[in-house]
């Protein structure tokens, strides 16, 4: 890709793909303002700026030296790496081809979403420019019922299309407690952020809702892939992807768990992954799960 056209990626999908969360009342229709760890950053066009460092830019390759602190040569191959440039379309951030290849996943039901991102707004406490990242590229939709629908996909892209198989779900009522897996881990799993193959890092939860509260609560790192085990085993096509990576067990607090069994196969987890080769580190949330968490902003309810 062409520098100029790296340069005019959009600097707020930008800060959206980093998990950075739209300051309401400082935001009009002139600019957006982001809550950053690096204090609060305005987007104007292609302008970016600090208020509290008193710093700012123009254009995407600047903005991304800025936020990783890298290189103009790293942040031009992030940039083409993760994000195309269309003077016929908008800027948009890169995801591959979706096949969906069983038929008794949920239909989506399109009137129903406000339900959905309301529930994972306002209930789950996920800010609204990640919820709305997540439905524009397809992750979660809402089914008749208006529950959240979790798509699972393949781990690795097909070889011969290059494109990634939808093989399940993980479905989660938005006005009670349903939960329900469809389909065969082996073959899928809800996963977003750096494909695992490419990963250095890799962070897994328990549920779709535990992985994408961790990835709030901790900032996204887009060399990371963020995987939701859908439960408390790791299925061996995933386990097969795993050695010699830095793996990040964000999976719920043992101590809260009420079952013998269900601890037992918690504290299993760690083991299996460093026998097989893997650097674990644990996280361990302050509640029971890491949306309790965000949720109670890391304090014990």
């Amino acid at each position: 890709m062409e520098i100029d056209e790296l340069r005019k990626v959009d600097l707020n999908e930008i800060m959206i793909g980093f998990g950075y969360e739209r300051d309401g009342k400082q935001s009009d229709s002139r600019r957006n303002v982001y809550i950053t760890k690096f204090g609060k950053i305005s987007i104007m066009g292609l302008k970016f700026f600090n208020f509290s460092e008193n710093k700012g830019g123009g254009g995407a390759i600047d903005l991304i030296m800025y936020l990783r602190n890298c290189s103009f040569i790293e942040a031009c191959k992030f940039l083409n790496n993760n994000y195309y440039y269309s003077e016929k379309t908008t800027t948009t951030r890169k995801i591959n081809n979706i096949k969906q290849y069983i038929s008794n996943i949920p239909e989506r039901n399109g009137s129903k979403i406000n339900i959905v991102v309301d529930y994972l707004v306002n209930i789950r406490k996920i800010p609204s420019d990640f919820v709305n990242l997540l439905v524009k590229h397809n992750a979660i939709y809402a089914n008749s019922y208006g529950s959240v629908v979790f798509r699972h996909c393949s781990l690795i892209p097909e070889e011969l299309d290059g494109e990634y198989r939808v093989n399940g779900a993980t479905i989660r009522g938005t006005h009670n407690k349903f939960k329900q897996t469809i389909g065969n881990k082996e073959e899928g799993l809800f996963w977003f952020g750096i494909n695992v193959q490419e990963a250095k890092e890799v962070v897994v939860a328990e549920s779709p809702i535990d992985i994408v509260s961790y990835a709030v609560i901790k900032g996204i790192n887009q060399n990371t892939c963020y995987i939701s085990l859908s439960g408390i085993s790791f299925p061996s096509s995933l386990k097969n992807l795993l050695p010699l990576k830095n793996i990040i067990l964000a999976i719920d607090n043992p101590d809260f768990e009420k079952n013998a069994t269900a601890k037992a196969a918690n504290l299993k987890l760690e083991k299996e992954l460093k026998e097989i080769g893997s650097f674990v580190n644990r996280e361990i949330p302050h509640n029971k799960d890491w949306n309790e968490d965000l949720i109670y902003k890391g304090v014990k309810k």
